[in-house]
């Protein structure tokens, strides 16, 4: 692995306390090092970044793993995806959860994206061997189904997306309020399992975690006010959690919290007002706003139930991991574009206004189903960083909301680099736990990294200007992961890494292990009409494996 020496630099990395510090960075075996535990001779290569601005490759928070031809149509393809968000300078990516059953078939396109790292999650939100322990409060049997599901297939945590999204659908409980009731068959109710799974991160005597959570109401009509009432009763588990920490829970997304209770511009402010004391009163939760391009042609698609969904809207449902639906369509007339469009107005407005109080708790993601070219990336980018790139993305992709009054509610407002930094570096990587991997450019963290073609002179020029903010934004001087140059706009670069995959181990329990696991496999031979071994996923099977 490469030894690299960059000179030179203008760093900017939040994380460590660097902020337009200028400085030398050494890479050695992919690490970041000291000058002094590297032998400047050793190194295979030597940058001078000339001043530029130099900051951390960023953690991509919620990436959809393609399982199904549906889930990219027409242009909105994986590689174009991965390709934009590495573009875009993200050199980690999260997916958003894989039933234990497509195990395989996530690792094996895992393993075909090249130059970032990845951190596997799980979705056991539809998994009702587990979700049934859940409901009885066997907090030590799920326990041991996590770390039994982690081990076999390979994962570095578990997410709850959706869950009971199966039997809501079979049951025609679709409205946002379903989440309070119990469910059919489980007679339990999706925020009792909510809270249980908390428990079960973070419960006496266990390292804090952390749990994905997607309800499916974020967008739906009254999505605000039961999400309100669902942390307030998961919230007495987790401040008497000894476990408390910043990356308690992960709470997808702000920005629909909004487009579910705005009707017009006029409302906006004081929906976005109402999700940021949600978020204030609520420290536990870590909330992550996902923010849709805004091209003016474009056929959005989405997966799970919603109220957004029409039946002319839905391309197809198919059945998935047994008895798991997932549910895609085609997002066409004005209603649901004007949805999205809030959405967008209203995660830019949140990240513009953020409260420092806030400011660690809040993580940027995008819609990368959406994504097909590093333009819409950018677009998003430069409309939080200016007020002027803002201005010119409204005049040019808005079609429905008044550009004029949209202009007014946003603002002049920027967001700092460093808050930027922060918001896609800093935080993901704290909410995940993995910050010291990756997140910085401190000792000990990986050498992703990214120089802007830009020094800060020039950046501040920029940021006056949309076409130059454009260019710079679009084309970074160098992409590095693990120290080897994966993009380069002079330079020679090095070829691609496979980049590392995070994975993650819950100790076992040999009193209950082997129940456990015996009943298990017996669930899904029932299931799936075969034995767990077959769907398991061996270690040596994924490039560059990482226990941490």
């Amino acid at each position: 692995m490469n030894s690299v020496i960059i000179r030179d630099a203008t760093i900017f990395d939040p994380m460590n306390g660097l902020l337009n510090e200028t400085g030398d960075i050494f890479i050695d075996e992919g690490r970041i090092t000291t000058s002094d535990a590297m032998d400047a001779s050793d190194a295979t290569r030597e940058i001078n970044a000339g001043g530029r601005m130099t900051i951390p490759g960023g953690v991509f928070l919620h990436f959809p793993i393609p399982l199904s031809p549906l889930d990219f149509t027409g242009n909105h393809s994986p590689v174009n995806s991965v390709n934009s968000i590495i573009s875009a300078g993200f050199t980690t990516i999260v997916n958003q959860g894989f039933a234990p059953f497509n195990s395989h078939e996530a690792h094996r396109w895992l393993a075909k994206i090249h130059n970032v790292n990845k951190v596997p999650i799980i979705d056991l939100g539809n998994f009702q061997f587990f979700l049934n322990f859940l409901k009885n409060g066997i907090t030590n049997y799920a326990l041991e189904t996590t770390g039994i599901v982690l081990d076999s297939f390979k994962g570095y945590g578990i997410a709850l997306l959706q869950p009971g999204s199966t039997l809501r659908w079979k049951s025609r409980q679709l409205d946002a309020s379903s989440i309070l009731k119990p469910l059919p068959f489980l007679g339990t109710s999706v925020v009792d399992l909510i809270n249980e799974a908390i428990k079960l991160t973070f419960g006496k005597g266990q390292q804090p975690g952390s749990i994905m959570v997607q309800t499916g109401i974020e967008g739906e009509p009254r999505g605000f006010d039961i999400t309100s009432q669902l942390l307030s009763m998961v919230g007495e588990n987790e401040k008497n959690s000894s476990a408390l920490g910043m990356h308690s829970l992960l709470l997808n997304e702000g920005s629909m919290l909004v487009a579910g209770s705005t009707k017009s511009l006029v409302d906006l402010p004081n929906e976005i007002d109402k999700v940021k004391e949600l978020m204030k009163a609520h420290e536990f939760s870590s909330f992550f706003a996902g923010i849709p391009p805004l091209q003016k042609e474009i056929t959005f698609v989405e997966p799970g139930p919603s109220s957004l969904q029409s039946k002319g809207d839905i391309l197809a449902r198919v059945a998935s991991e047994g008895e798991s639906y997932r549910v895609y369509f085609r997002i066409k007339d004005a209603g649901r574009r004007l949805k999205q469009e809030i959405a967008w107005a209203a995660s830019i407005k949140m990240f513009l206004d953020l409260p420092s109080d806030s400011a660690e708790r809040f993580a940027f993601s995008l819609k990368p189903v959406l994504i097909n070219g590093p333009e819409p990336v950018v677009d998003i980018v430069g409309s939080l960083l200016s007020s002027a790139y803002r201005d010119s993305c409204i005049e040019e992709h808005v079609i429905q909301l008044d550009h004029d009054r949209l202009i007014d509610i946003l603002g002049d407002g920027e967001m700092t680099l460093s808050n930027f930094i922060q918001a896609t570096r800093s935080v993901p990587s704290m909410m995940l736990g993995i910050q010291d991997h990756v997140g910085g450019i401190g000792t000990g963290q990986l050498g992703d990294i990214v120089i802007l073609d830009a020094t800060p002179a020039e950046w501040n020029d920029a940021l006056k200007d949309p076409e130059q903010l454009k260019q710079i934004l679009l084309q970074p001087h160098l992409l590095l992961n693990q120290g080897t140059i994966t993009r380069s706009n002079t330079l020679e670069r090095d070829g691609g890494t496979s980049g590392i995959t995070f994975l993650n181990r819950v100790q076992k329990n040999e009193s209950i292990h082997q129940t456990v696991y015996t009943n298990f496999d017996k669930t899904f031979l029932k299931y799936y009409s075969t034995h767990l071994d077959s769907k398991m996923v061996k270690e040596g099977d994924i490039p560059r494996a990482f226990l941490t």
